[in-house]
């Protein structure tokens, strides 16, 4: 029986319901934690601990480009920068329409298939994002974000990583 190692290229990440990869991932990392609860008591010799809450936050550098045949940069960098870097004094606002998450959905499929083998959905606030340009480089930006609430369990395609 062979055994199936991943590398970076068989990593995807795919932004809102979109079934097309986001284009120009250069790389995406996600991290899970847990909070533990102290319950111990008086008299007890060594600590004890229950499971508290689970947090997950994550980040990704996507590469920063004009798609062609537009006048802007629209693309997957952008589209999530733009979810924390506002112009005028409001700041992060969220309105009846608009909570201000981003779904994502992080990925790792065989050799470039379409149909991921495995996935994690989420949704997630930008919490940070940066771009930089740098001579002999590529302009790419680095974005962090919080997932708020679970991971979503009901996948389309794949199996929760």
């Amino acid at each position: 029986m062979a055994t199936r190692i991943y590398s970076g290229k068989d990593g995807l990440m795919y932004i809102g319901t979109s079934t097309a990869a986001a284009a120009k991932v250069r790389s995406w990392q996600f991290q899970a934690s847990l909070g533990l609860l102290d319950i111990s008591t008086l008299g007890d010799k060594v600590k004890q601990y229950a499971p508290g809450v689970q947090d997950f936050t994550g980040s990704a550098t996507i590469l920063y480009y004009q798609k062609s045949g537009t006048t802007s940069p629209v693309n997957d960098a952008s589209t999530l920068i733009k979810n924390l870097i506002k112009g005028g004094t409001d700041g992060v606002q969220p309105t009846s329409t608009d909570d201000k998450t981003v779904t994502l959905s992080l990925a790792f499929a065989a050799d470039g298939t379409v149909s991921p083998e495995r996935r994690i959905k989420f949704k997630c606030f930008i919490t940070s994002a940066s771009i930089g340009a740098s001579v002999g480089e590529v302009v790419s930006a680095d974005i962090s974000f919080t997932v708020t609430g679970g991971l979503d369990g009901t996948q389309t395609s794949g199996t929760v990583i």
